[in-house]
């Protein structure tokens, strides 16, 4: 099934539908524009939106300046409050609780009872995103674990291969919806102001600060 019309004029799709377009900054930010000009909806591959879409860092989490971008140490950290005892009491109380959605939240920009692939996109979303939850939490609530640290507390290995291969399956999720997301795009459902809409989780960049802080 596909919409009874496109999804907006084609001069203010993002990016173009049938073919790319110049694109200036302040008109579609968050979006990227040196990123999504050379895109068009019609022949757009995963890579353009996969492993990080093209938004403007900072604009949903704080932003690293380029200068002061590292690797965070246990220095940055009280690391003799990360135990085995420590760790299993936070999550034991499932702090990502506050992720859930609630019965009556609804997306804003979009209805979520829609069919056609856009439909499809949405519901396989919702079908993963509780499954998710604490993978979208931890990556927001990060904190190191050095071989040090594991051989004081083993168990702390044992989680930090957990938390990997969670985000890697969610990981996996993400890129399965986006691949379905392309094809409605294509098809005149929507463009890639969707993914803006608060409906949708998303993990920081690589240029994002996510130090923990203990609550």
């Amino acid at each position: 099934m596909r919409p009874v019309a496109p999804f907006g004029p084609e001069e203010l799709c993002i990016p173009g539908r049938a073919q790319a377009r110049a694109m200036i900054q302040r008109e579609v930010d968050p979006w990227l524009a040196d990123q999504i000009a050379d895109a068009a909806m019609v022949t757009m591959l995963i890579n353009v939106l996969f492993p990080a879409l093209p938004t403007r860092p900072g604009w949903l989490f704080p932003r690293i300046a380029p200068a002061a971008q590292r690797q965070y140490t246990p220095r940055d950290y009280c690391v003799d409050l990360i135990t085995e005892d420590n760790v299993r009491a936070r999550l034991d109380t499932r702090p990502w609780a506050v992720l859930e959605r609630a019965n009556d939240a609804d997306a804003l920009s979009f209805e979520e009872d829609v069919g056609g692939r856009l439909g499809a996109a949405i519901r396989r979303y919702q079908t993963h995103e509780p499954d998710c939850l604490q993978s979208y939490w931890e990556a927001t609530h990060s904190f190191v674990i050095t071989p040090a640290m594991v051989t004081r507390h083993p168990w702390l290995g044992v989680y930090k291969k957990e938390r990997n291969n969670r985000r890697s399956h969610t990981g996996t999720y993400w890129k399965a919806l986006l691949e379905i997301f392309i094809l409605a795009m294509r098809e005149g459902w929507c463009d890639l102001d969707l993914l803006l809409d608060p409906f949708f989780l998303h993990f920081p960049k690589r240029s994002e600060t996510v130090t923990w802080y203990r609550d």
